[in-house]
């Protein structure tokens, strides 16, 4: 029994390779390390097909980039795919992973159908599936995954759930993990509270981290929120790991009162007027010369996310612009008017990757308050890895939305998805392969001290965790979403600061479910500091990152990625190019 004041450690768990997370990357990687033989672990804080963006319910299909052949009539390839990966990331994505991206989804396809994953299949019957336009492709290889109410990626989940009885997996649900454990610059295994709040650690030869993004830092809108808080990049830095690509989040102008699959083929090419509050047309305001209104959101029917790298960007930037003057609507966003719009006789200007039965035209028009809001989506940046998913830090590894590499400033649409399985197959391969040659020895006191400390230095107060999360949330949709200069990434890292030091210490920790928001809302204080830091240093707008002092990209200066490393308790910068 280890003591830390009056805190003591259960138990210890022996496993070859733990995984942390339950959504796709997490039940790959499990799959993975079983097929090596190694004996796995799965941690999920939640309950197993219930956690994670994975299954997130606010998605309407899911797209799934890959060149199988049924776009190939026009030219498209693996090879074809890759460049396009390259090309969306702003010269942000490793090239290296990309093309293992592009080359390895064909497998991870047919592999999934095998386990009875179905894609939709295409209705003229030339080619195996139905695959359409998504976000930044220049081909349409978008293939659909067939939605029987399970959530975004819901039945990928399930049919990896169901693939992984085969295996030596245990399933633990309801864990909290608070920290990896590291020992002589290798991570050893990591400290864990389970349901009832019993302390305990796992010991093992690897760990994989499919723990997901931070959506929380960001204002919640009307779609569902999803338990992701940024644990997974907290801790990997903590670790030692090295992190990239942190200010280059995805952010879309999303519906409110009516589904993006009311006016198929994306309600922007339709071309409503987008209003404040005053009744006043917003968007000519923020146009550059010789752009309209039609324009932008010609644009934006090529990609759902907001980017700078075309005139749809303006939509967005309107959007916080407005909110911030206060004319924003009061529930937020800005309304969209279609009151002079042909919902009956408009042609999509392009075709989307939703299900061919989702497609049909409801013409339905929208209410009088129909609103878009600015949303975060999801990190294209996270842990860095290398071609096996191994971090920086021996022993750890990573897939899905806490990592990075094939993403850089934009990422093609589908392409989170379909990542988690194609590096969350080599994360459990190679995680188990390691774990099986190195097995650790003992937890030492020295080992399990930094976690303890952190953990039980707070005795805590007595304020809400919902409060600081607010706070949170409300400046980072103010200074940092969509538009952000020098002054506000100044004016939030004195905020961030703030939080840590007044009321962070004084949030409640008497039970589990207190203690486990205290340590999300100091993991999500962290990701928001590199997030807003990395911001503040790129003075320069690329992709889906927008800094309003400094608009034009800048391919002399900038053509190089913004790395994070924690040693020693203070976090260093560094910049250089991944490729």
């Amino acid at each position: 029994m280890t003591k830390h004041g009056d805190m003591k450690l259960s138990r210890i768990i022996e496993t070859d390779v733990l995984i942390v997370g339950g959504g796709a990357a997490a039940l790959r990687a499990a799959i993975g390390a079983g097929e090596v033989g190694a004996k796995v672990t799965v941690a999920l804080k939640g309950r197993t097909g219930k956690v994670g963006a994975s299954v997130s319910p606010d998605s309407p299909a899911v797209a799934w980039q890959c060149a199988d052949g049924c776009s190939s009539h026009s030219g498209d390839s693996p090879e074809v795919h890759y460049e396009d990966i390259v090309a969306t990331g702003l010269g942000m994505a490793d090239p290296r992973l990309a093309k293992i991206q592009a080359y390895d989804i064909v497998e991870r396809t047919a592999e999934l159908e095998s386990w009875g994953v179905e894609f939709v299949k295409d209705p003229t019957g030339r080619n195996k599936h139905f695959a359409a336009h998504s976000c930044f492709a220049n081909h349409h290889r978008a293939h659909s995954v067939r939605d029987i109410g399970r959530g975004h990626a819901g039945e990928i989940v399930w049919a990896m759930i169901d693939q992984s009885k085969k295996y030596s997996i245990d399933i633990h649900e309801d864990i909290f993990i608070t920290d990896l454990l590291v020992r002589n610059g290798e991570c050893v295994g990591a400290m864990a509270l389970d349901s009832t709040g019993e302390l305990f650690a796992y010991r093992c030869g690897s760990v994989v981290f499919g723990a997901g993004g931070a959506r929380q830092i960001f204002p919640p809108t009307a779609v569902a929120q999803i338990d992701t808080t940024g644990d997974g990049y907290a801790m990997a830095l903590r670790a030692g790991a090295e992190l990239t690509n942190m200010e280059f989040i995805q952010y879309m102008a999303l519906p409110q009162e009516f589904s993006m699959l009311d006016i198929p083929g994306m309600y922007w090419s339709a071309f409503p007027k987008m209003r404040n509050k005053n009744g006043n047309e917003v968007l000519t305001r923020y146009l550059p010369a010789g752009v309209t209104p039609e324009d932008a959101m010609r644009d934006r029917c090529q990609h759902m996310p907001f980017s700078t790298r075309d005139a749809s960007g303006w939509i967005d930037i309107a959007i916080i612009k407005e909110e911030n003057d206060g004319r924003g609507a009061p529930e937020g966003g800005l309304y969209l008017d279609f009151s002079e719009c042909d919902l009956e006789n408009y042609e999509p200007a392009i075709q989307h990757h939703f299900d061919e039965k989702k497609m049909q035209r409801k013409a339905i028009r929208p209410s009088e308050k129909a609103r878009v809001v600015s949303s975060a989506h999801a990190s294209n940046g996270g842990i860095l890895i290398n071609q096996q998913a191994e971090a920086s830090l021996p022993g750890l590894f990573a897939a899905g939305e806490v990592c990075t590499g094939p993403h850089g400033a934009d990422r093609l649409g589908g392409g989170m998805v379909s990542m988690s399985i194609v590096f969350g197959a080599r994360a459990g391969k190679y995680a188990g392969e390691r774990a099986l040659q190195n097995h650790p020895g003992e937890l030492s006191q020295s080992t399990l001290e930094p976690a303890l400390e952190r953990l039980y230095s707070n005795s805590g107060g007595n304020k809400k965790d919902a409060d600081l999360f607010r706070k949170l949330q409300s400046a980072m949709g103010k200074d940092f979403l969509n538009v952000k200069s020098r002054k506000t990434c100044e004016r939030l890292l004195n905020h961030i600061k703030e939080l840590r030091d007044d009321l962070l210490p004084q949030l409640a920790r008497k039970d589990l479910s207190t203690q486990r928001r205290a340590i999300e809302a100091e993991n999500s204080l962290l990701v928001a500091e590199l997030m807003i830091r990395a911001g503040l240093k790129r003075e320069e707008s690329r992709g889906n990152h927008f800094r309003e002092d400094f608009p034009e990209m800048d391919e002399t200066k900038w053509r190089k990625n913004i790395i994070f490393k924690q040693e020693n308790g203070v976090l260093r910068q560094e910049v250089r190019a991944l490729q």
